[in-house]
């Protein structure tokens, strides 16, 4: 089994998501390729010339972010099996991440979605559309733990609930109690069962979707919606979670419900309006 096969093994036993395992094994993959290196010959220079050659590229500096701890990820484990000598990553220097104001929905957008979703044909794409914009909007899940669901995670004793396995690995449930989306979950589940598989939703191949596909499906649902190419899975998480604190939920209540273990992580992600500054210094 070469490297890069017991890497991917370690990985899945350390309960990485699918993602994950795909994007960690694409970074080494685009890191080898980049640097020209033998993977076991990696040096302080090496991490430094591909990093430049991010910069040149023009890539966002959270996406530079990301590959470097793909790479610690993969020499940690190079030197935990003592394949290398000297973890190459040490002294790397950290780029500075430049603020950017992120996309959120206005509630009239929400509801323009909606509409546009009301319109989409009764068809199987349809439907499958209709219930996965719900999923993100009320319940703030991420597109990969979207598209790993299954017709068995569905609970419904002693209350309704979607049990599913988060990022990290870790296991988590979300109750299931908006009344829209409990009618988009019913319509698509008693659809998609005239076909095999446990799967919840499925590709035109009628195989596990992609998250790739979702994210076309939804970006096309937003042009159809009026609002350009704006709509991603994670702009709609992200909306979720603002919609939420602005309609009065607590900090760590929405953390919790976006599988956030750093209350930090979900100040900076989610958006509070003026308005509910204003309304929360009102108060006083």
């Amino acid at each position: 089994m070469d490297i890069l096969n017991q890497y991917e093994r370690h990985l899945k036993i350390s309960r990485r998501s699918p993602s994950t395992v795909y994007q960690y094994l694409t970074d080494v993959r685009l890191f080898l390729r980049t640097t020209g290196i033998v993977l076991t010959e990696c040096s302080e220079e090496d991490v430094e010339r591909f990093i430049e050659v991010l910069i040149e590229r023009k890539c966002e500096n959270s996406t530079i972010l990301r590959k470097i701890a793909s790479l610690k990820s993969f020499y940690r484990f190079l030197f935990i099996k003592n394949l290398i000598r000297k973890f190459p990553l040490e002294n790397v220097p950290k780029q500075k991440l430049r603020y950017k104001e992120q996309r959120v929905l206005l509630q009239e957008e929400v509801q323009n979605v909606f509409q546009a979703l009301r319109e989409y044909p009764d068809t199987l794409k349809g439907r499958e559309i209709d219930c996965l914009f719900s999923i993100f909007y009320y319940l703030g899940m991420r597109v990969s733990e979207a598209v790993n669901l299954n017709i068995s995670d569905m609970i419904l004793h002693p209350e309704r609930s979607i049990a599913f396995t988060g990022k990290g690995g870790k296991e988590r449930s979300l109750p299931v109690v908006n009344s829209e989306l409990i009618g988009a979950l019913d319509g698509w589940i008693d659809f998609r069962k005239r076909f095999q598989g446990d799967y919840l939703f499925m590709s035109t191949k009628l195989k596990r979707v992609s998250v790739r596909s979702v994210q076309r499906w939804i970006k096309a649902l937003g042009r159809h919606a009026g609002l350009g190419d704006c709509l991603t899975p994670h702009v709609v998480r992200r909306t979720f979670a603002t919609h939420l604190l602005d309609n009065g939920a607590d900090l760590f209540s929405v953390a919790d419900l976006l599988g956030h273990t750093n209350l930090e992580t979900t100040r900076k992600y989610a958006r509070v309006s003026t308005a509910k500054r204003k309304e929360t210094l009102s108060l006083l």
